[in-house]
């Protein structure tokens, strides 16, 4: 089944919830609750933009979105973040960021069989 932007959007809220949740992330949290932010904002203005027909500015702000995470990602597998975050968080952040990454990515035309957006519901 292919994702949907309210699918996408549910699981940022769930990752932005984790990471505020998480009590052992340490120093690094700003930053991880800034870049999760800035994809789910990313990914709302997404969703408004194909549903007036911009396709091109919809896929441009996807792949921004996309960046945030891997950023998000590249921010939890640092030498530094190895020490100050637990590593059963940073795992189960990481999975989620992983998975959320993949779904934007089927979003993107071309990224799915059908090659469009899917904009239904959960």
């Amino acid at each position: 089944m292919a994702p949907t932007f309210a699918s996408v959007e549910c699981r940022l809220d769930a990752l932005i919830d984790a990471t505020s949740r998480a009590n052992d992330v340490g120093s690094p949290k700003p930053a991880l609750l800034a870049g999760a932010r800035r994809a789910k904002a990313l990914t709302l203005q997404a969703e408004q933009s194909f549903g007036t027909g911009n396709a091109r500015r919809a896929r441009n702000l996807l792949r921004r979105a996309i960046r945030r995470l891997i950023g998000f990602e590249h921010r939890l597998r640092t030498l530094h973040a190895h020490r100050v975050v637990g590593t059963d968080t940073r795992t189960m952040l990481l999975e989620l960021a992983g998975g959320i990454r993949h779904d934007l990515r089927l979003l993107l035309p071309g990224g799915s069989p059908g090659g469009a957006f899917v904009s239904g519901g959960a």
